[in-house]
């Protein structure tokens, strides 16, 4: 059994196939009226107006307010004092580097690996420039196109012997080659910075933003939460009320649930309320704080969904049955090319008529994917097939494929032996997925009785 499973899942199947697919039959589509007409009254549910209606949204966000804020410096001075600790900087280098990567490669490639680093250090030494050969040489993807730029780092960041050599070199030195588990590396410090505390006029800037962020955020949350009280008591005054408390007002009328909304474009919350009230029902308040956005509704109108008369929607019924006899057409096309390959015809002279190229995919096996199809599992009677016949049409990705098996190269049972193992614990855990249910509904049946 483990060299019949071994065999099933390691033989590999060639193909050269032709594709159908629903856009090269556009052309050859008869658009009758009356065919159309036809396609529109027997799929009239497909074609529906959704529900619409009529809203009054109000909406503010923080950046609306955050202009207003005022905060003195002896408040900002206070807030400095009690997050002295915040403003605390350890030691740190700002550094770049090149590295020639041993991790994941042979030990026998290391000697190559290094003599490359060391190269490039001499080049580095002779002028060139290190940015440049970075970009071009260092295999740290992440850092190579920034010309090999790490940033800030501080101790225990990094691996050790990298911490050791960027801490201890001069602003615009260059360090010899330094081995570290992830290869050879060349490091130049860019800038070095004692650990120090900032002094308030350095953190003065952070300390204002964020004042004014929350200040805004307090504000906006106090300004929504007033007019939304109001708008209950007093609907169909939205407009009034956004204007007296600072916050802005929209009108959207024939609103669907795909409508983005002016200011805060998708937000499925409030879509999702809007819809859910009555008309006449105003919505909670819905925060975005990730935007810093927030925003209620009223709805003054509701107009139901309903089937839409051929008139409204005509250039959508044409252009699905178009798609829709495209696609048959060249299913019926798929069809015919594979009865006619059964009988012997060249797959190059049946695309010919067509016009379709053959094209191949190479050898795959059962658990791969053929090049241009599909997953192999779509394909199976490909494997019981013998060379020379012919599979399909297949169905995949909205294309028709007929193909004609080209290779069959069976496993290499050379490599059984170092498998086998694997074969039978791979069959060991599948017979138990199917036998373990079995066995225990018989228990459970046996107890019962």
């Amino acid at each position: 059994d483990a060299k019949a499973e071994y065999q099933r899942k390691n033989l590999k199947v060639g193909l050269a196939y032709l594709k159908f697919e629903g856009k090269d039959f556009l052309a050859k589509v008869n658009k009758d009226p009356a065919a159309v007409k036809a396609y529109f009254d027997k799929n009239r549910a497909q074609f529906r107006i959704p529900e619409k209606r009529d809203v009054e949204m109000v909406a503010g966000t923080m950046a609306d307010f955050m202009q207003k804020i005022q905060v003195p410096d002896t408040e900002l001075q206070k807030q400095y004092q009690d997050s002295m600790d915040s403003f605390r900087t350890p030691e740190r280098v700002r550094v770049r580097h090149i590295l020639i990567k041993t991790q994941g490669k042979p030990k026998e490639e290391a000697p190559k690996l290094k003599a490359k680093a060391e190269d490039l250090l001499k080049q580095l030494k002779s002028g060139r420039d290190f940015a440049d050969l970075a970009k071009k040489n260092s295999e740290d993807t992440g850092s190579a196109e920034k010309g090999g730029e790490l940033g800030w780092i501080v101790k225990g960041q990094t691996v050790a012997n990298f911490e050791k050599a960027a801490f201890s070199l001069d602003p615009g030195a260059l360090s010899e080659i330094i081995e570290t588990e992830y290869g050879y590396h060349i490091l130049q410090v860019e800038e070095k910075q004692a650990a120090h505390t900032q002094t308030f006029e350095e953190a003065k800037p952070q300390l204002l933003a964020e004042a004014k962020k929350q200040g805004a955020s307090e504000n906006l949350s106090k300004a929504m939460e007033a007019a939304h009280n109001e708008a209950l008591r007093t609907p169909t005054q939205e407009a009034a009320i956004a204007a007296k408390y600072g916050l802005k007002y929209f009108k959207v009328d024939g609103m669907t649930t795909n409508t983005p909304l002016p200011e805060l474009n998708s937000l499925p919350e409030l879509t999702n309320a809007i819809f859910a009230v009555a008309n006449g029902g105003t919505t909670d308040v819905v925060n975005v704080d990730a935007q810093g956005k927030a925003a209620f509704a009223t709805v003054s109108k509701i107009v139901p969904s309903r089937n839409a008369e051929y008139a409204e929607v005509q250039s959508e019924v044409v252009q699905r049955f178009v798609t829709a006899e495209a696609d048959r057409l060249a299913g019926d096309a798929a069809r015919q090319a594979a009865d006619r390959a059964r009988k012997g015809e060249r797959l190059e002279a049946i695309g010919k008529a067509y016009g379709l190229t053959v094209k191949t995919a190479a050898p795959f096996t059962i658990d791969g994917a053929a090049e241009g199809i599909g997953a192999a599992t779509q394909l199976s009677a490909a494997f019981d097939a013998k060379p020379g016949g012919i599979v399909g049409p297949v169905t995949e990705q909205g294309s028709k494929f007929v193909c004609r098996v080209s290779d069959k190269i069976p496993a290499d049972m050379n490599q059984y032996a170092s498998n086998k193992a694997a074969v039978v614990q791979s069959l060991e855990q599948q017979r138990l997925q199917l036998q373990h249910p079995l066995f225990r509904d018989s228990v459970v049946n046996d107890l019962k009785r």
